[in-house]
C-alpha cells in the first residue's frame, strides 16, 4: 500500500540524512549547550527539558519505547515514517518507540520528554532508552 511506500521512502531518506550527519564535523549532541538541557530524575522517571532554537533541525536518537513529549511553547514540524505533522504548543505528542524522527523548530520551542527508567544519570538513561544507531535499530525491527 501507499503507507508501506511512504515508510520505504522515509527509510531511504533517513539513511541519507544519517550518512550526511555522520560525515559532518559538527554534530550538536544532546549535551550541547545550545539546547539549554535540564535533566530531572524522579521515582522511575527521567524528564529531559530542552529548548530548540528557531530554525533548528533535530535528528534525534531512536527511542526504544513509546513516550510522551510535551511542547510547552513554540511550534514544530515532526517527520516520521507516518508523514509530517505540525504541532503548536501547548500540546502533548506521543513519540512512537523504534520510530526515527526529524524535528524542525518553526519557532523557538520548549520540548519536554518523559521516560520510564530507574537509571540516575543522563548517560545511563540514554544508553538504556535509545538505539546507538539507525543500523542497530533496524536489526531490532
Amino acid at each position: 500500500g501507499s503507507m508501506n511506500e511512504l515508510s520505504k521512502n522515509f527509510e531511504r531518506l533517513l539513511t541519507k540524512v544519517d550518512n550526511y550527519i555522520h560525515s559532518q564535523e559538527i554534530v550538536h549532541d544532546a549535551n550541547s549547550s545550545i539546547w539549554d538541557m535540564h535533566h530531572h530524575f524522579l521515582d522511575g522517571l527521567y524528564i529531559r527539558e530542552g529548548t530548540l532554537p528557531a530554525g533548528m533541525l533535530v535528528y534525534g536518537k531512536i527511542h526504544r519505547f513509546t513516550h510522551p513529549v510535551f511542547l510547552m511553547y513554540g511550534k514544530v514540524l515532526v517527520a516520521t515514517q507516518n508523514g509530517v505533522r505540525e504541532h503548536s504548543a501547548p500540546c502533548m505528542i506521543i513519540s512512537e518507540g523504534s520510530s526515527p524522527k526529524i524535528v524542525y523548530a518553526i519557532e523557538e520551542s520548549k520540548w519536554i520528554n518523559v521516560h520510564a527508567t530507574d537509571k540516575k544519570t543522563p548517560e545511563d538513561a540514554e544508553e538504556e532508552l535509545t538505539f546507538s544507531s539507525f543500523e542497530e535499530q533496524r536489526k531490532c525491527l
